[in-house]
């Protein structure tokens, strides 16, 4: 039987007319003879011999087939033996076919303890980790969500540790996976960025806007209150990316956020982000005559944010601003002037007058 195993990579007509070996060997063919019921004990022997000249993916779809014909410890065993290594080359319908065959075999009572202890060994973090570097196809990603959801919270886990660390290309295909996983990935994601080193935090910041889920909004705006300035600047980012209200009312207090350059790093993401719906924020953070909290460069950013948000509301508070009264200085009355400027301009482009 091990050396029909051996066959199977490169089956090819015998030269010995009594082996009787087809050029078309099979799986299926090769199990029917390997099953007796009256003798399963070598089964896991069996697999074993041929492992050295047998993918992984063909020893299970062998193993799968051999369980078809007569379930028992031995097989079950024989499955779960192959099964990582199969997953980790990327062999991934063949995996499918085998869970689902242990799904099967797990309708016996006295065979269920086995099936769990098979599925088991999927759940191993290195294992997973290949089995999201794996996928070269959307169906291949499919299958591989599918095992990193069967894993848990490990499965979440993994996923998101790698995910940071792919190339575009696979971060495509394992998308619509993180998306599935979105619960599991938010939790893993909460405990890494109250520990992870910046690097990384910044890197699962830009991560969780991905997932398309609101819920994501409170970590990543907890993540404004960061001791690291550029994980601060990341969840600006972000939240503007995040076309939801609760991520705008967010970005309103990042506006006042005690750190000036993190202010400005707010007001500079909302103007691209072009959210009209900050503008009221906007005015009122233009109109402060806390010198301290609304630092000259800071005005300055707000009237540039103003003037590339490009509404009506937005001319009204530059305008609003340029007739104020209060505070005489140089600086004050450079900004009110630059503040009518972009007014006029914006007023000009919507091609009318202004008052």
């Amino acid at each position: 039987a091990a050396r029909m195993l051996m066959m199977m990579l490169e089956p090819r007509p015998s030269l010995d007319p009594d082996f009787g070996l087809s050029s078309s060997a099979q799986a299926e063919q090769l199990a029917a003879e390997m099953a007796v019921p009256d003798d399963p004990s070598d089964i896991e022997r069996q697999v074993a011999l041929a492992g050295p000249a047998l993918s992984a993916g063909r020893a299970l779809a062998t193993a799968t087939a051999v369980s078809r014909r007569h379930a028992d410890h031995d097989t079950i065993r024989a499955i779960a033996e192959v099964l990582p290594g199969a997953a980790r080359d990327g062999a991934f319908s063949t995996v499918r076919e085998a869970l689902r065959r242990l799904d099967e075999i797990a309708l016996e009572p006295t065979l269920a303890d086995d099936v769990v202890a098979a599925r088991t060994a999927l759940a191993d973090p290195a294992v997973l980790a290949d089995v999201c570097r794996a996928p070269a196809t959307d169906a291949d990603a499919a299958i591989a969500g599918e095992i990193l959801h069967a894993a848990g919270p490990a499965g979440a886990e993994v996923l998101l540790d790698t995910y940071v660390r792919l190339a575009e290309p696979k971060r495509s295909l394992l998308r619509p996976v993180m998306r599935g996983l979105s619960e599991g990935i938010l939790g893993v994601a909460r405990q890494r960025l109250r520990t992870a080193d910046p690097a990384l935090a910044v890197a699962i910041i830009r991560t969780l806007p991905q997932l398309g889920d609101r819920r994501a909004v409170p970590v990543v705006a907890a993540a404004l209150d960061s001791l690291d300035e550029q994980v601060r600047f990341a969840a600006a980012s972000a939240l503007a990316s995040m076309p939801v209200p609760e991520a705008e009312a967010a970005l309103v207090r990042g506006i006042n956020h005690r750190e000036p350059e993190t202010q400005r790093h707010v007001v500079r993401e909302v103007a691209r982000a072009r959210i009209a719906s900050v503008v009221p924020a906007l005015s009122r953070a233009l109109e402060d005559i806390n010198v301290f909290q609304r630092t000259y460069e800071t005005r300055k950013e707000i009237i540039a944010a103003l003037e590339q948000i490009g509404t009506p509301e937005a001319e009204k508070a530059l305008r609003g601003f340029a007739q104020r009264t209060i505070g005489l200085g140089r600086k004050t009355k450079e900004l009110r002037q630059r503040a009518l400027r972009v007014a006029d301009e914006l007023a000009r482009r919507r091609g009318v007058d202004h008052p």
